[in-house]
């Protein structure tokens, strides 16, 4: 038996909301109205929407089916995959935060969470409701001096650290920096975490803070002031007149850095004097590091007041960090004490021999980057305290998923689901197709014209039916004859479209 589907008009009000299934539903009719099929094979594109293995079995189905029918299976079985696949995809990667820089526009989630602080710099602590431990609010001379060397030594515990150049901050390398070479400065992010994994790779960047150096190289010269004093004196032309440094003696092949206590470049600058002193020669450069104001990672506000803020003192130690060691000095122009430095050995890492020096190695390869080194190592181990409502990680956050381009794919899946239905509308139409649905009122309208002519109340069976009725197919006109005359013919006869009954 062969079965073939026909038609002379079309009634497309059975379209359902544009899903694959629904476009299979609509095409499987086109299919089985172009030729006659065997039985199996018109039963499997039948139910050619309810199941992707129909498709896959008559794409591997032996016989004659025409290699239109195979191309047909195989570009219906790409288009449901790649939807599924694609779906996946975006619904793993679109609301989930994800722990890139390259991706600085996830969705933000706020909640409870622990971050640094500025406001104070001092040993590890964590503050957490009420309980805390002890530090001076108070800006005391005293506290400046103790927040003094804890800074150099936040540090030099960074030594080593890699510069990471690009235009913001590498979000997951402990102890690194990031530098910026467009703007020469160097780029630090405050991590949040939330308050049940503090120092964990679970973060979310809350904000940011951004530091340089501008260096200017002037003449000095070096003597030794008192052999027995075992001092050295260094006299350059300051900004105030002629000025010398009389510090601790030291070897010929040292990097020493003195930092000035006072705020004579600015109220969130630190003067810093380099003085190189290596293979015989003496170079000296002043340096005006400069921290910027603390502000907020997404919307890039100023944070001016509150624990999230970096007060000007802070930065000002931060910014001269470098220059905090336990060196005294004494300066022909000011009161003792007003200086501090500390030494290096030429060659080693805050003293690097691989560099030439000059106004830009020295500011962004040493000062500047010993800043923002202490601010990463900061971040990590300083001073912490746990805040109500900040931006914490949300609850996909251990997946590190990158997807640039789910605005666009979640706009093209709509529209070309639109495309497609309305490639369907149009095949539907001009293949004339008369089913709307799979119910058995649609399917008694097809067979219409053989049922009719069965004798009311007859008790034959089926198979007598068919064979004194001597016809085992039913097809209408075809192309765009408008004709309402339905043809019936035998399987012999259908080869040769000759028809041997009739009826309007």
């Amino acid at each position: 038996m062969i079965y073939k589907i026909t038609s002379c008009e079309c009634d497309i009000s059975w379209i359902k909301p544009a899903t694959p299934n629904a476009f299979a539903a609509a095409f499987k009719w086109v299919l089985l109205a172009r030729k006659p099929f065997q039985p199996r094979v018109f039963d499997l594109i039948l139910d050619f929407d309810k199941s992707k293995a129909n498709a896959v079995k008559l794409l591997f189905r032996r016989g004659k089916l025409g290699w239109w029918l195979r191309l047909v299976c195989l570009v219906w079985l790409f288009i449901a995959l790649a939807a599924q696949v694609g779906t996946a995809l975006i619904g793993l990667a679109y609301s989930v935060v994800p722990l890139s820089i390259y991706s600085s526009d996830f969705p933000r989630f706020h909640g409870r969470g622990i971050t640094s602080i500025f406001t104070q710099i001092g040993s590890y602590s964590l503050t957490v409701g009420n309980v805390s431990f002890p530090t001076e609010p108070e800006n005391t001379p005293y506290n400046l001096t103790v927040q003094r060397s804890n800074a150099f030594a936040y540090g030099i515990g960074a030594i080593n650290s890699p510069i990471y150049e690009a235009t913001g901050p590498d979000a997951f390398s402990f102890h690194t920096t990031a530098y910026g070479k467009e703007l020469e400065a160097y780029f630090s992010a405050i991590a949040n975490y939330p308050s049940w994994s503090q120092h964990t790779p679970w973060n979310a960047i809350g904000r940011g803070v951004m530091n340089y150096a501008r260096c200017v190289g002037v003449d000095a010269s070096m003597r030794d002031s008192s052999s027995f004093l075992d001092t050295t004196a260094i006299t350059f032309e300051g900004y105030n007149g002629t000025q010398t440094f009389t510090i601790t003696k030291a070897p010929l092949d040292y990097a020493t850095y003195i930092s000035d206590t006072n705020s004579s470049c600015g109220a969130r600058c630190t003067q810093v004097y380099v003085i190189i002193a290596a293979n015989r020669t003496t170079d000296l450069f002043i340096c005006n590091s400069t921290v910027s104001i603390m502000y907020d990672w997404f919307t890039k506000d100023s944070i001016l007041n509150g624990s999230l803020s970096m007060p000007d003192p802070q930065a000002r130690i931060l910014a001269g960090a470098i220059g905090w060691g336990d060196i005294e000095v004494d300066d022909s122009l000011s009161a003792p004490g007003r200086f501090q430095a500390s030494s290096f050995p030429y060659g080693s890492y805050w003293a690097s021999p691989y560099s030439t020096p000059s106004n830009g190695s020295v500011g962004n390869g040493f000062v500047a980057h010993f800043t923002a080194a202490t601010i990463e190592v900061m971040g990590q181990y300083g001073l912490f305290e746990e805040f109500p409502n900040i931006t914490i990680p949300g609850v996909a956050s251990e997946l590190d998923v990158k997807w640039m381009y789910s605005d666009l794919i979640l706009s093209l899946i709509p529209a070309f689901q639109g495309l497609l239905a309305l490639s369907c509308i149009y095949v539907l139409y001009r293949s004339q197709v008369p089913i709307h649905d799979d119910s058995p009122l649609a399917m008694g309208t097809l067979l219409t014209p053989v049922v009719a002519h069965i004798p009311a109340g007859t008790l034959q069976s089926g198979s007598k039916m068919a064979k004194d009725m001597k016809f085992d197919i039913v097809y209408m006109p075809e192309g765009g004859r408008s004709s309402n005359k339905v043809k019936v013919a035998s399987p012999d006869e259908w080869g040769g479209k000759k028809a041997f009954r009739e009826w309007s």
